[in-house]
């Protein structure tokens, strides 16, 4: 297609034709287009680190369009990146030199016009290498484990179609206490349609949600000890916690959902809490298969609690322990795959669940499905 756009053609209208006249032709002139639509962004970045030669292997996707990539480097998230590629790169790999300095790396396709794609999801190299979406605020960023790479490839996820991320900022709610909402979306490439309800397969998802969106920043009236992430798990919203980043504009949550989430100013409560709506996916399919495979327990723990939660069955007997997952200020997420304490997979029904911290206690129950 690139190349038939960069072709000269010489444009005859047959101004007979319009106007009725049989035969008549008019050479109008000779234009040429220029090809300006960017390559497709590189996707299914990876990276691998080695220690011990000091090399770090950055690897992607064959980008549609893309006659060869460019190579970005920075030093913190916020300093503007340096081309490192002395040349243009043809294949889907890059090493570089690795000092033990973190830095930041990230990947865009080129074409022969001069193109260039959107960026890649940043690679952080760092003693743990991580995958990093960062959002058109510049500051809310989406920081993953660098095994989450498989979930967004094609090959590896199960879905067989490549995964993006998205934030979207979403208009503030009439609720006060509200400062800042936005949606965390998990979209197909190729349709650019919504995963509704998806959930990351690790728990191990840092989510930072800065104050300085499009409706209201952190000020310095916001009172901060008591600013809070809320979840929305489709019935009602959930407090999640958070803390504060060391510069207090943005709030940072440890979590495996994705959706609508909020930033809202809210009196903690004394002790945990934990109602039904406080459970994600009372009814969930542990059948490997990525989906709803695990069910979280999500609890207000003001006091940072030591926690104790066990699973039942029906008749009273102890099937397994709730293993925690996070645990940050003022609230803490127990998980549990459908495994009973042999780690072998439960028959499908209901299942009593029992939270204890505080000197309180808290039951409910959640049904299995195979």
């Amino acid at each position: 297609m690139n190349n038939m756009i960069n072709k000269e053609f010489t444009k005859r209208v047959l101004l007979g034709e319009f106007l009725g006249l049989v035969g008549w032709a008019s050479t109008v002139g000779a234009a040429t287009l220029h090809d300006v639509i960017p390559p497709a962004t590189p996707l299914g970045i990876h990276a691998c680190l080695d220690h011990m030669g000091g090399t770090l292997t950055l690897m992607w996707d064959k980008a549609l369009d893309a006659d060869a990539y460019n190579i970005y480097r920075q030093e913190t998230l916020d300093s503007t990146p340096e081309r490192i590629n002395l040349s243009p790169v043809f294949i889907p790999a890059f090493a570089d030199q690795w000092t033990g300095r973190s830095s930041y790396y990230s990947v865009r396709a080129a074409d022969s016009q001069g193109n260039e794609s959107g960026r890649s999801l940043m690679v952080f190299a760092g003693e743990e290498p991580k995958l990093i979406y960062i959002a058109e605020d510049g500051v809310s960023t989406v920081e993953m484990p660098m095994a989450l790479s498989s979930f967004f490839d094609a090959k590896q996820n199960g879905y067989g179609v490549p995964l993006a991320l998205r934030l979207i900022e979403q208009p503030l709610p009439a609720n006060p206490s509200t400062v800042r909402a936005v949606r965390l979306q998990v979209v197909r490439v190729d349709n650019n349609q919504e995963f509704p309800s998806a959930v990351f397969p690790s728990h191990d998802v840092k989510i930072t949600i800065a104050g300085q969106g499009a409706h209201s920043p952190l000020s310095a009236a916001t009172d901060l000890k008591n600013l809070s992430f809320f979840w929305n798990n489709g019935v009602d919203w959930i407090r999640r916690g958070g803390t504060l980043t060391d510069q207090q504009n943005a709030l940072t949550l440890v979590d495996a959902n994705t959706g609508d989430y909020e930033l809202r100013v809210n009196m903690m409560p004394q002790s945990i809490s934990l109602a039904k709506a406080y459970v994600t996916a009372p009814l969930f399919t542990p059948n490997g298969d990525g989906l709803n495979d695990r069910v979280f327990f999500n609890l207000d723990n003001p006091n940072n609690s030591p926690l104790n939660g066990r699973i039942y069955d029906l008749s009273g007997r102890f099937v397994a322990q709730l293993i925690l997952a996070t645990q940050q200020s003022g609230s803490a997420t127990l998980v549990w795959s459908g495994l009973d304490n042999t780690g072998a997979s439960v028959p499908s029904g209901l299942y009593v669940y029992q939270i204890e911290g505080d000197n309180k206690a808290v039951r409910g129950t959640v049904a299995v499905a195979h």
